[in-house]
């Protein structure tokens, strides 16, 4: 089931996460990352308050099916969590980055903006962590994903994922 609680840990996480990020990777400080880590999901909040029968449906097909959430979203409501995030972002007058953190975190492609990529590890982190809904939990390869390629790129020294991961779990039990 959809908990409001899980919700909320696991865009704190990725809001957290993306200083944690930053701050390793020695990356300019934005406050842009906190306001897209937080906010990345808010397309998923939609969905479930005001479509909660195909809320669960997509869960279901998640499940069933294997798909990743925005997959199993376009499949039963032809529109992603993304998407209507970025719809709602571009009303409120946001600024592009946090925009761009929202409508592209699930992206992996190397043209990302670098607000995105920052999100995107960010979340990868916080679901490796476990603060997401069980049928999020998944192996990511945070190494080979392009948008750690972009935020590590311009770095002279090689950062160890590996080993940043085991640091930014221990981190966890500052979020909960």
């Amino acid at each position: 089931d959809f908990s409001i609680n899980t919700f909320w840990e696991h865009s704190l996480g990725a809001a957290y996460f993306t200083e944690v990020v930053v701050n390793k990777l020695k990356l300019p400080a934005d406050d842009d990352y906190y306001i897209g880590g937080l906010l990345h999901d808010i397309g998923k909040l939609v969905i479930y308050q005001f479509y909660p029968e195909e809320f669960k449906t997509i869960i279901k097909k998640q499940l069933d099916e294997n798909l990743k959430d925005y997959e199993a979203e376009e499949a039963i409501l032809g529109v992603t969590h993304p998407e209507i995030g970025t719809y709602l972002a571009e009303r409120w007058k946001f600024k592009k980055e946090i925009i761009q953190s929202i409508g592209d975190h699930h992206k992996s492609s190397p043209s990302l903006a670098p607000s995105a990529a920052v999100v995107r590890i960010s979340n990868l982190f916080t679901r490796a962590a476990g603060l997401c809904f069980p049928w999020d939990k998944r192996v990511f390869d945070i190494a080979g994903d392009p948008a750690w390629h972009i935020l590590t790129t311009q770095k002279n020294e090689v950062v160890d994922v590996e080993r940043m991961t085991f640091e930014i779990t221990d981190e966890t039990e500052k979020i909960k």
